[in-house]
């Protein structure tokens, strides 16, 4: 009948958009094709980004980016890490559905789409998921890497140089360490599981085909979002009072979570709104030096309400929640020196 001709062809729409699933209908995330390195020197120019900006995980390295000030190459100078966005438009991409708008082009290979820079940069052109958030070399024109978490890491290990002509604060903000040595154990711990149940949890959720897949992948955000709001009952951030890598990472998607994640990936046992500890936290790290630059509330909406057609075929756009983000939490001093981890010089 109709239904199981919807059903059909609605397990097929979810292959494309989710192709790895288990086998009991659990989305599995694929793995990345590139993974490089990104050296200490600081020389600007050296290096540039593709970024989309409704993407969480092209998100938390822009966070890196902004938040060190890497975006800033000083007086006269190039950034250091320079930076296009690309946009979420699939009728108009040759395969990945990301292109680039007139506003903002490929200055590197001068593509039209993300596709185009992948084929450009890999001999014999490239196959696999042409996927972003991606930085290469722009001396050479060679892939860097395309996973978010090795680039968050190799961003913060980024340190000035003294003949850079950067301000003060400048200077200060490319001394910010988000994974210092002392906490590098209880940061990695945060991040596996945060990964696994709540930045990744939520695509478990929207992605899963079976009520089993999806039962099991709730589960574990639910808890795994309790968790947090515990830790967060007497930290100011995640491992104490300054932000880390772990604040980093679970932002992006407790930005996202409320006004996506929980309508259309049908994440609805909790809500952020709903949670004290976990909603001024997000007012806090909103409030940080460098992280509202990086948000798009709207790009971010379109782009999953819009172009993930299999789980809203209508293209509907949902009236917004509550704006609780732009609210002050009261937690402490937003100034770098009193938020971060700082470098010896």
């Amino acid at each position: 009948g109709v239904k199981s001709g919807w059903n059909f062809a609605w397990k097929t729409l979810m292959r494309e958009l989710a192709p790895q699933q288990s086998k009991d209908g659990s989305y599995v995330r694929p793995s990345y094709n590139f993974k490089g390195l990104v050296v200490r020197d600081g020389q600007s120019g050296r290096y540039h980004l593709y970024a989309g900006k409704a993407c969480p995980w092209c998100h938390r390295v822009e966070l890196v980016r902004s938040v060190r000030g890497l975006q800033a190459g000083g007086e006269q100078q190039e950034d250091y890490l320079s930076m296009t966005t690309v946009l979420d438009r699939p009728e108009e991409a040759s395969r990945g559905g990301w292109v680039f708008g007139s506003h903002d082009p490929d200055p590197v290979v001068r593509a039209r789409d993300l596709r185009e820079v992948y084929d450009a940069l890999v001999p014999g052109g490239f196959r696999g998921r042409c996927t972003h958030v991606l930085a290469m070399l722009t001396r050479i024109e060679q892939v860097v890497s395309n996973e978010s978490g090795d680039l968050m890491r190799m961003l913060n290990n980024v340190a000035p140089k003294a003949s850079d002509a950067l301000s003060e604060e400048q200077r200060l903000r490319r001394r910010i360490d988000l994974y210092p040595p002392e906490l590098q154990r209880e940061i990695d711990e945060l991040n596996h599981w945060i990964y696994e149940d709540v930045n990744n949890g939520v695509y478990k959720c929207g992605f899963a085909t079976t009520q089993a897949g999806y039962n099991k992948a709730e589960h574990a955000l639910t808890h795994a979002l309790d968790r947090i709001e515990e830790i967060l009952s007497n930290k100011r951030f995640l491992t104490g009072d300054r932000v880390t890598d772990a604040d980093i990472r679970l932002f992006p998607t407790i930005f996202r979570y409320d006004a996506v994640y929980n309508i259309l990936f049908r994440c609805t046992r909790r809500r952020v709104a709903d949670m004290p500890n976990l909603k001024a936290w997000l007012q806090d790290m909103y409030q940080v030096p460098g992280v509202k630059e990086t948000c798009d509330y709207n790009a971010m909406r379109e782009s999953y309400f819009r172009q993930l057609f299999p789980l809203n075929p209508s293209g509907i756009l949902p009236a917004e929640p509550a704006d609780v983000i732009r609210e002050a939490s009261g937690r402490g001093a937003h100034d770098v020196a009193s938020l971060f981890y700082i470098r010896e010089e």
